[in-house]
């Protein structure tokens, strides 16, 4: 025992592991004679976790000892608290107090993760005090932790935190405003039960300025997501009932609320009639009166630019297939760039297979810069695909200004028609074999032997086909890997990586292929993945956002 005030830790750590093991009955008392003795910190705390690790830690002991003078040891205390998953009532109320008294930011700091392993009725109420305390809004480590244990009661226990959570000094606290509230909207919206969306209502409802809780709902709309094969991780809420929401066709993807929570925001609209917020998540939720102002909004020629470039956005996102035709027929009418992409976005969500004739002649018709953009659209979806090849093979439009690169990704669909059209125009697009590989690499050092470079050639190369992807010195897109950094002297390495780019590539780099529901077929690298959504940027730096629930198969 005298051990465990030693100067030397390897004495310390052994006299306490023999202690533990031995669980001796008759050193407790003296293990709690040297805790409440005066002395150094580090040795009460010895004292502590041996007599801990012996058994001798009692409801009664605990209790007195959360009243202890030194912060480390009362830390230590509310821990081995959490430990039990469940505190007597006498432990958990002294817990309650303490959240509201306690001035060590470091005690705090336990108390808000004991109050996630414990019983909700003093978790959510210990998270309450230290919030409405409101002083820990500035720590980096104290409002996460707050929020972490809200959130493992917030919906087992909704009706008790809700009570606690709206009260006056909770609800008007800096901490509760800035890091709990929109987090706790978000959680309440991705759960999607009528209960959950009753609380939203309620949150919605109680503020003063509900802009950064409209973005939350949305957000949390967003997070309802599922597994999806080839990225079993990407839903934080797998399952969630709407058995009691309003009653919606099952072919209807529209979001699924509560008739209050739906009352509620077109309450907001009236005060408020062109906010984009709103009007995205009444469309997301189906309300026709919504989406016939954003539709009239987006298509006709007296709106102003601003609310037709939000209209054409919110259209795309919730996918909008009354606006298909328009879609179609006001992108091969438009003029300018600015409501090109928002346009051909929505052709992208909205096109079907018999609209694969409008999209060739849309890009046949279209100036070269626009050309690439609509391929990308006809080439990540089979039909489309299909049919733009034939008509290559018909001589009807040029396979010259397509490149390999493009091309490649149609593999995917492991049609036979398409393989064959590909490989008589663009040759063999799948990966070689390694004999094949290395044939190229000593192909490429027997040119590179044969006579000296130009560096001004090979920047003119980077930037017509590296640089799309890849920084170099600082000039490039950061897509990829920065090169400025990489093996460049080594010229093994460099025909390895030229040969086979693929061969070692970062985690964060890898190019994935997305198939959905619709038969579309995208790829590039993951920038952003959510609950509900994934996005890409392919290789012209372009960003397409998928929902999950849309997404059939991930892949490298």
């Amino acid at each position: 025992i005298d051990l465990l005030g030693s100067q030397n830790q390897w004495m310390v750590r052994h006299a306490r592991s023999i202690l533990t093991e031995r669980r001796d009955p008759s050193i407790q008392s003296t293990l709690k004679e040297m805790i409440g003795r005066p002395s150094d910190s580090n040795t009460q705390l010895e004292a502590l976790w041996t007599l801990y690790s012996c058994g001798g830690m009692t409801d009664d002991l605990a209790d007195s000892l959360l009243l202890h003078l030194k912060p480390e040891v009362r830390r230590w205390v509310v821990h081995f608290l959490g430990d039990a998953r469940e505190v007597p009532q006498s432990s958990g109320e002294r817990l309650v107090q303490m959240a509201r008294t306690e001035a060590d930011v470091r005690v705090r700091s336990q108390l808000a993760s004991t109050a996630k392993r414990i019983q909700s009725e003093f978790g959510l109420r210990i998270v309450k005090e230290i919030v409405a305390r409101d002083e820990d809004g500035g720590d980096p480590h104290v409002p996460l932790l707050i929020w972490w244990a809200l959130e493992a009661h917030s919906v087992s226990s909704q009706h008790l935190a809700m009570e606690l959570l709206t009260q006056e000094d909770v609800w008007n606290s800096s901490l509760f405003q800035k890091e709990i509230l929109p987090r706790l909207m978000r959680r309440y919206a991705a759960e999607g039960t009528e209960e959950t969306d009753e609380a939203c209502f309620a949150l919605l409802n109680r503020a003063d300025d509900p802009t950064p809780l409209l973005e939350s709902l949305g957000e949390g709309w967003g997070d309802r997501g599922r597994k999806i094969r080839g990225m079993e991780g990407g839903s934080l809420f797998t399952s969630y009932a709407a058995s009691n929401l309003e009653a919606v066709n099952e072919e209807d993807s529209s979001i699924r609320i509560s008739g209050d929570l739906r009352n509620e925001l077109k309450t907001l609209l009236e005060a408020d009639p062109k906010n984009p917020q709103l009007l995205t998540l009444l469309c997301k939720a189906g309300d026709p009166d919504s989406l016939n102002r954003v539709r009239e909004w987006a298509f006709d020629s007296d709106s102003t630019d601003d609310h037709r470039k939000v209209s054409l956005k919110i259209l795309s996102e919730v996918q909008d297939s009354e606006s298909r035709e328009q879609f179609l027929s006001q992108l091969s009418t438009e003029t300018s760039p600015e409501f090109f992409e928002p346009l051909l976005e929505g052709v992208r969500r909205t096109a079907r297979d018999e609209d694969a004739g409008a999209l060739l002649t849309l890009y046949r018709e279209a100036p070269v810069d626009r050309q690439s953009k609509i391929l990308e659209v006809i080439l990540s979806k089979e039909a489309f695909a299909l049919a733009f090849l034939k008509k290559v093979e018909a001589g009807e439009i040029s396979a010259e200004p397509i490149t390999v690169d493009q091309i490649r990704r149609v593999a995917f669909f492991e049609n036979p028609e398409i393989d064959r059209i590909v490989e008589d125009h663009w040759g063999a697009v799948k990966v070689g074999t390694p004999e094949e590989k290395l044939a190229e690499m000593r192909r490429l050092n027997n040119d590179l032997r044969a006579a000296e470079g130009d560096p001004s050639h090979g920047k003119e190369l980077f930037t017509k086909v590296c640089a799309v992807c890849h920084k170099l010195n600082g000039e490039g897109a950061e897509i990829g890997p920065d090169l400025t950094h990489s093996n460049r002297t080594d010229r093994d390495f460099l025909l390895v990586s030229l040969v086979d780019p693929s061969l070692v590539v970062r985690k964060e780099f890898l190019q994935f292929i997305v198939t959905t529901s619709d038969e579309g077929l995208y790829n590039g690298v993951v920038v952003e993945k959510t609950p509900g959504s994934i996005t890409l940027a392919n290789a012209n730096g372009e960003k397409i956002t998928l929902n999950l629930e849309d997404v059939e198969d991930i892949r490298e």
